[in-house]
Formats: structure tokens, sequence, C-alpha cells
């Protein structure tokens, strides 16, 4: 990783003592922010609420108690105060230019994968802005959406301030994501494991950024706590470990959290569908479904608000079955409206929710079939919790380790059996479309697995004859990924040098191959296509890869310049001395490499070679080292 340039002497410090610098600094910004953030939901929920319908929604015992409170004189306001927040909180963002819909973690998520770990400041105001607006009116998120978009927002502004390498932006970006998960959640280590873990739908982490995302984290909620209190975010009785006989239900109890959410997962994409099928303004659905989820507060006021307080009364086991019934039914419909339509707010704490209220009612039935079994509902409700978690979001860690921050390791073996259950089960589907697969799915790392592989197939040893071990890879019309066909130029497909034998790969890189099947490459098992070497023609030097005429059956993979591997772009320009990555059948590369073979019948329209860098994670000059052996690798292919 490259230094910072603008801390003077503390940039030529070790590592450590940057990524400590990163942490302290992005922590400090996102505490701050995230207290002033939380006072101010405080006054304005007191206000549109509280005063306005007479709605005081039960509280956490952390932050000031579970009085809860409703006279009703005044419930016919609530459909109309749900609307219009929701029309201003997406109105006046949209005049500044500014995006503010849908969850603050999901956009941080697409702004560290496809936007290089920036976040336009403006669209930060406006998310914190909407999520404020919203949540006040009673919207039944959660306030992570605002804060994380915010937190890691200011993350970004720390990495443009200190001039910091693209690397290094990315690891004060997640810091600033974890700061404001640690905050809201009031756990600040599994705040930082959630961050690093939620990038992903697979078991894959950010390793490089766990350690100044707990340091941002900590310090973070060091400074929420002095303002606001260092209590855990729920009220829990000590938990001992369960018994043995137990362990079948939570592991049943895991299941159906996972189904659960696959089911909040699935409604949620299903009514987006509808809502783009009809192709409506974007105010209209959150106008819509503000005014319906406010008619559902008349009769059922319990939906409004985040739901925490109701989770505590639950935990504590003061919800009879019938209101828990109500509250699961009722919030879940809520939650699938508003965030099916964008409204701004986080789906991390509705999950939370969900999960302990299906947890608790697993427990009651567990005791009208059990009755002896004394069964503890405080235990099935934190688990549901995580379990939901876990299945909604794709971090299993991480919400294992949440509840067990908050309740201790009495139930660390329940945990993983409902958390581990609930993942295995929901697949990789998340309530964050931002997710991606995987980290050779993201254009953070693209280049580096791209060019990782070709480095391995320019270092292997020749060997003549030998099928390469890899699926043949044709060229699709259409991906993120575009490979484009533009009109040929006629440049001649000659070589002045005879051709090398094919590079044999035994061992291909599996992640790179799940990326090309799901993005802008199809895979066929017929394993018919070699990669090859070939020394650029004299008639290619000095064009751009986009100009140049090549057979639609080969693809450029790579370009092999000064021992260093390149991946090409549309606008590349190839030098004297330049060796291709070429994939082709041999009969294709036998042609294109062969002196004097000049048919025009065999060079339809360009290859597919790459026309674009959408996200920017490829300069022309990024590169990667290649093994020293190249020169001896050439003699023995020219001498077969």
């Amino acid at each position: 990783m490259q230094r910072p340039r603008a801390f003077g002497l503390l940039g030529t410090r070790l590592e450590t003592g940057r990524i400590v610098l990163y942490g302290l600094g992005v922590g400090v910004l996102a505490g701050l922010a995230g207290t002033l953030f939380a006072t101010l939901l405080d006054a304005s929920t007191n206000w549109l609420l509280l005063d306005l319908t007479g709605y005081h929604p039960p509280g956490l015992a952390s932050e000031g108690g579970v009085l809860h409170a409703f006279p009703g004189e005044r419930r016919y306001i609530l459909p109309i105060l749900l609307g219009l927040a929701l029309l201003v909180a997406r109105w006046l963002p949209a005049r500044g230019g500014a995006a503010s819909s849908g969850d603050g973690v999901n956009a941080a998520l697409n702004a560290y994968h496809n936007g290089r770990a920036r976040f336009d400041p403006r669209e930060v105001a406006s998310r914190a802005f909407a999520g404020l607006v919203a949540l006040a009116a009673g919207a039944p998120l959660g306030r992570e959406g605002p804060i994380t978009a915010l937190t890691s927002g200011l993350g970004a502004l720390f990495g443009h301030w200190g001039r910091l390498s693209e690397e290094d932006r990315r690891l004060v970006f997640v810091a600033g994501l974890a700061a404001g998960l640690g905050l809201v959640l009031r756990a600040p280590l599994a705040g930082a494991v959630l961050a690093v873990e939620v990038l992903y739908r697979r078991f894959e982490f950010e390793f490089e950024a766990l350690t100044s995302a707990v340091l941002a984290a900590v310090v973070a909620y060091a400074i929420y706590g002095l303002a606001r209190g260092f209590a855990p975010l729920f009220e829990v009785p000590t938990l001992a470990g369960q018994p043995p006989g137990a362990l079948p239900a939570f592991f049943l109890l895991g299941l159906i959290e996972a189904l659960a959410s696959s089911g909040l997962v699935a409604g949620i994409a299903a009514l987006r569908g509808a809502w783009r099928s009809l192709h409506a303004p974007l105010w209209l659905p959150l106008a819509l479904t503000g005014a319906v989820v406010g008619a559902i507060g008349i009769a059922a006021p319990g939906i409004l608000g985040d739901g925490l307080g109701w989770t505590q009364l639950s935990l504590s086991g003061f919800l009879p079955q019938a209101d828990l019934v109500s509250q699961l039914f009722w919030r879940a419909l809520a939650v699938l409206l508003l965030a099916s339509a964008g409204a701004a707010g986080g789906l991390i704490t509705p999950s939370l929710v969900l999960g302990g209220l299906i947890g608790s009612l697993f427990a009651l039935g567990l005791d009208a079939l059990f009755p002896a079994a004394a069964f503890d509902p405080a235990a099935f409700t934190l688990t549901g919790m995580a379990a939901f978690l876990a299945g909604a979001v794709n971090a299993p860690l991480g919400a294992t380790l949440l509840v067990t921050e908050w309740s201790g390791y009495g139930l660390l073996v329940p945990l993983l059996l409902t958390t581990a259950s609930a993942y295995a089960l929901i697949g990789r589907r998340s309530v964050l479309d931002a997710q991606p697969e995987s980290r050779s799915s993201s254009p953070v790392h693209i280049a580096a697995y791209v060019t990782g592989a070709v480095q391995l197939v320019a270092s292997a040893q020749p060997e003549p004859g030998l099928k390469l071990d890899l699926p043949a890879l044709t060229p699709s019309s259409a991906g993120r990924w575009g490979f484009l066909r533009p009109p040929a130029r006629r440049k001649p497909l000659i070589g002045p040098e005879p051709p090398k034998a094919p590079l044999n790969v035994t061992n291909p890189v599996p992640d790179l191959l799940d990326l090309l099947a799901g993005e802008s490459l199809s895979v066929s098992d017929t394993a018919s296509e070699r990669l090859y070497r070939l020394p650029l023609p004299a008639a290619w030097v000095g064009q751009a890869v986009r100009d140049l005429e090549w057979p639609p059956e080969a693809l450029l993979v790579a370009i092999l310049r000064d021992q260093q591997v390149r991946v090409p772009r549309g606008a590349t320009t190839l030098e004297l001395g330049d060796d291709l990555i070429i994939m082709a059948e041999p009969g294709t590369y036998a042609r294109m490499a062969s002196p004097g073979v000049t048919n025009e019948s065999d060079t339809v329209a360009h290859s597919s070679l790459v026309a674009e860098d959408p996200a920017g994670l490829q300069n022309e000059g990024s590169s990667a080292e290649v093994d020293s052996a190249d020169e001896h690798q050439q003699t023995a292919a020219r001498g077969t």
C-alpha cells in the first residue's frame, strides 16, 4: 500500500501506525456525527410523533425506559404525516440532484464496490436528512441506514483530505461503516466484524480493513457513549449455558428464521419489480406506501417506530401471544412496503426486530408443547434475532458476535447453531442488493484476480500438445464488463515470429471462472480453447486495442510488457516488445501467428476487447510482476 502524502512524518511510519491513525481519525468524526444525528432524531420524533399525534412508542431501557402511550385523539394524522414525511424526504434532496432513497448501508456497499470508495457529499447529506425525516415520522426502519451513510461518507472525506491511495481510502471507508454500525447497535466489536463481513454474500471478508474498523468503531462508541450512555442496546437477563436437549430446538429455530428472512428478501424484490413495471415517478410509491403504513398505524400503532422497544418487551416476557402475532404480521408488511418503495432507513434493525418476535413466538409454542421443559424465552428471542439477521444480510459471524456482546457467552453454542443453519439454508440472497457474490466478483478486486490468473499462465512451463485445463470461453454480447465489436480497420494478421507453444494451466482460479460465468463471458465445457503467448506483430505497434482487426474466435486476455501483466483496455496502445496472451482454438491461433496469411474471410469484425473500465478500477499502467522465467520460457517455446 502507498503511504499517505498529506500527514508529513506520520506518513513514513510503519503501516500499523497508519492504520491506528486512520481508525482514530474516522472514529472521532463518526462518533461526533452519530451522536449529533441521534440527538436530532430524538428531538424530531418527539415533535412529529408525540406532539402532533400523541403517540409515544416504547423505548429502550438504555435510552430512557419503555413507556408506551397513545391516547388516540389524533390518530387520523398518521397517514398524512408519514406520507408527507416520505415525500419531503424524497423531494428536497432531489431538488439538489443527489440520491436519498433506500438503505444507507446498501448505498455504502455500492459506493465501496462501484464508486471507488467515494461518496458524493451531497448524497451523504441527502441520505442523512431523508432518514431523519422518515424515521422521525414513524417509519418502521432502522437508524443505521442514515447513520452509516453519514459515517462512511465521513470516512471517504477523511481519505480525500489525506490524499490517500485507493487502497487506503477503502480502509477508511470501511472504518466509517464499522463506526456507524457499532454505535447504532451499541456493540463496537460486532459492528466492526459486521462491516467487513457484510461486504460480500459469500463467507468472505476484507481482513485488511478489520484493524482500522475495530479502532474506529471503539473510538466512535466511546464518544457516543459519553453523551448517551454505555449500556447495551437491550437489557438482557443473565443467561447460562443451554441444556444439550434444547439444542435441536435452536437448530429448528434457525431453519424457521431462514425461511422468514428469505420471504422478506423475496417480497421486497417482487414489490420493487411491481413498482418498476408501473413506470411511476419515484415519489408516487413513497407517498402511497407512507399513507398505507400510516393507515395501518391507526389500528395497530405499535408498528410505528424502529420496534426495538417492543423487542425489549418481548425479550422480558411482557408481550402476550396475540400482541406478538399482531406486531410480527403488521410490522413485516410495513417493512415490505416501505423498503420496496425506497424509503430512507436501514434494514438491519427491522431484521433484528422481526427475528426477535419470531423467536419469542417459537418459545411460547415450545412452552405449550413441552410445559415441563422450561425453555428460556429470552434465549430464543436473542438467537432468533441473530439467525434472521444472518440470513437477511449474509453475515453469520457478525450476527453471532452482536448477540454475544449483548448477552455474554452463555448463548454461544445455540447462537452458532441458529446462525449457521439460517445462513446455510437461505443461500446467497440478501436485502442488500449491492452485495456482490464474492471478492472476485467485485470491481474492487477484479483486476487483481485477472492479473493474478494471467501471471500464473505467463509463468507456466510450456507443454506442447497438452490441452489447457480451463473451460472454453466465448464472448457474450452484453454485460457490465462490456466487450464490444467495433467496425474492422483491416490491420493484417501477420506476425514476424513463429508461433509459440500453448501455455498450460492445470489449476485455474475458481473465483475468476465464477466471475466470467456470471458477468460478461459464457462458459462451455468443450475445453477446446487454449491460452497462447503471441509476440506483437510489427503492423500492430502503435495501434490502440480497439482499432485492431481480430478474428471473432479469439480473445485477448492480457498484455505482457516489461515483465509485467497489464489488463487491456480499449484505449491501450500496443508497444514494441509487447507479448499478447490470447485464448483461441489451435486453428485460429495458427492463422493469426503464421507469416504470410492474410485471408480476409477469417477476420470478421473486432475481437471482444475490453472497451471501458466502468468503475475506474484498473488504470492502464497498473500491473503485477511476472516471473523472471519468461525469457527461459520464450527460448524453450521457440525451440519447440
